[in-house]
């Protein structure tokens, strides 16, 4: 009678565990996360000082962003006076959209890579 009993217990333990499906994850429907270098390059267009120079060039910029989003007090890093001015420029048009809702006085820094059209 108990190897019966243990049976059934076995049994009724081996049948849970089959239907059992501990392996699913949750599927998260968010969208992946732009990089803050990618959603400049999406809104800023080729600076003329650059193709007047040597057509290719790294930019280092910072800025702080507003509450609604928008870049505020922008400062390119670069040699080239006409450039920073052309960027600084575009910049104060762009909006971004960062996952983390960050401090106002929070400085953020980019790296803006213009490559010419060949």
């Amino acid at each position: 009678m108990k190897t019966l009993v243990c049976s059934w217990i076995i049994l009724g333990v081996a049948t849970v565990g089959a239907f059992a499906n501990p392996g699913t994850k949750k599927i998260s429907k968010a969208k992946p996360q732009v990089s803050i270098e990618q959603q400049l390059a999406s809104q800023l267009t080729y600076p003329a000082a650059l193709q007047k120079a040597t057509g290719n060039g790294v930019v280092v910029i910072q800025f702080r962003l507003a509450d609604d989003h928008k870049l505020v007090n922008p400062t390119v890093f670069s040699a080239d006076k006409q450039l920073n001015d052309e960027l600084t420029k575009q910049l104060l048009s762009a909006k971004l959209s960062l996952p983390e809702s960050g401090d106002a006085d929070q400085v953020h820094t980019a790296r803006l890579r213009f490559k010419a059209a060949e």
